[in-house]
């Protein structure tokens, strides 16, 4: 699998976005083992990736730190990156919601046409 997967992960000690995030990523690597993860998270979501929450940088291939307000919610820190992401990702990617478990094989998704200039 040639494109890129992204996971965006806002997470604190308090909730579950981090276990449903690396419960998604084993499943998409269970049915896609050459598939490149990309994490893309904020400053204090990778500060608390420690101990066993270390364990899914282990599963991903390149993560993107972006430095946010430590005033903001973390429902607004996910808003920011989410709405942001193209501006922080380099070349084709595939979104995936964290609370995604992935059943198959995701390949098929190197074959889209990407060349949107046809529909605009």
């Amino acid at each position: 699998m040639k494109t890129q997967v992204l996971y965006v992960l806002v997470s604190g000690l308090d909730d579950v976005f981090w276990e449903q995030t690396y419960l998604s990523m084993r499943s998409l690597l269970k049915h896609n083992p050459d598939a490149s993860i990309v994490l893309l998270t904020d400053d204090k979501t990778n500060e608390s990736l420690k101990g066993v929450r270390a364990n899914i940088c282990s599963l991903i291939e390149k993560k993107i730190v972006v430095d946010l307000n430590d005033t903001y919610s973390n429902k607004y820190k996910s808003r920011v990156l989410k709405t942001n992401m193209r501006n922080y990702v380099d070349g084709d990617f595939l979104y995936v919601d964290s609370d995604t478990i992935i059943l198959s094989d995701l390949s098929e998704i190197d074959s889209v046409d990407s060349d949107l200039s046809a529909v605009f």
